[in-house]
């Protein structure tokens, strides 16, 4: 048999009809950009302030009491029942005060306490239950005088305790002058009489010394009871006694002879 015979490669055509295979190119890859984020600020923190250890301000208020029908009272037993009643009475009208001090609007309302409420976050609060320091008898006025009345001057210890940047002797002076006018206002006497009803105790403000007017020196060398322009009388002239004549002789005729 006959070897076979490989056929030769050629370079002819690829027959019609073949599909070409194209090369395949590897997509390129488009560029990225990447977005334009604007810069964020940083955060600012707000300093925070330290934390102030409240103050704790006594303020004593002093004011006068009369109390009548007192006959027969055991003294002691009297003694008991004002202070109780007062006590309670302030306990109510105290926190009022400090309410109304630091209320925008408020009847007692300050610029500076204001401005330290709102900025600095004023905080005043009253310890309670407040607390009687002296209570001693003294003389009855005129107007509230009588059979079996006595009369007592009265210290009030009220402790306020204070919180925030600011001076708590401010605050607290602040606080007895409001608390001076309420009692002026017989604030205190209603809170009394609400407490207790048949109380017969009658607040009224401490009274006031009068200033003592210092001694005005007279000047000196000064003319005693001294006539003020008084009229210069003129001076009167003494009567004149008027001349007396001296008798004259009358010539005495000689006699004739």
């Amino acid at each position: 048999p006959k070897s076979e015979k490989h056929p030769k490669a050629t370079n002819a055509p690829a027959p019609v009809g073949t599909p070409v295979v194209a090369p395949v190119v590897a997509p390129v890859p488009s560029p990225v950009v990447a977005p334009v984020v604007a810069p964020v600020p940083s955060p600012v923190i707000a300093p925070v302030p330290s934390p102030t250890v409240p103050t704790m301000e006594v303020v004593g208020v002093e004011y006068s009491i009369a109390v009548g029908d007192t006959m027969g009272t055991d003294m002691m037993d009297l003694l008991t029942e004002i202070e109780t009643d007062l006590v309670d009475a302030m306990d109510i009208l105290a926190p009022e005060i400090v309410a109304e001090i630091l209320a925008p609007g408020g009847r007692y309302l300050k610029a500076n306490v204001l401005a330290l409420r709102n900025e600095r976050r004023l905080n005043a609060v009253v310890q309670l239950p407040t607390a009687i320091d002296s209570l001693m008898m003294m003389e009855c006025a005129d107007s509230v005088a009588g059979e079996g009345v006595l009369c007592f001057d009265v210290v009030h210890n009220i402790t306020l305790i204070i919180s925030g940047d600011t001076v708590p002797e401010v605050f607290a002076g602040l606080f007895e002058e409001n608390m001076d006018t309420a009692i002026e206002e017989d604030r205190l006497q209603d809170e009394l009489i609400e407490i207790n009803p048949n109380s017969t105790v009658i607040v009224f403000p401490s009274p006031v010394d009068a200033p003592v007017d210092a001694p005005v020196d007279a000047p000196v060398d000064a003319p005693v009871d001294a006539p003020v322009d008084a009229p210069v009388d003129a001076p009167v002239d003494a009567p004149v006694d008027a001349p007396v004549d001296a008798p004259v002789d009358e010539p005495v005729d000689a006699p004739v002879d």
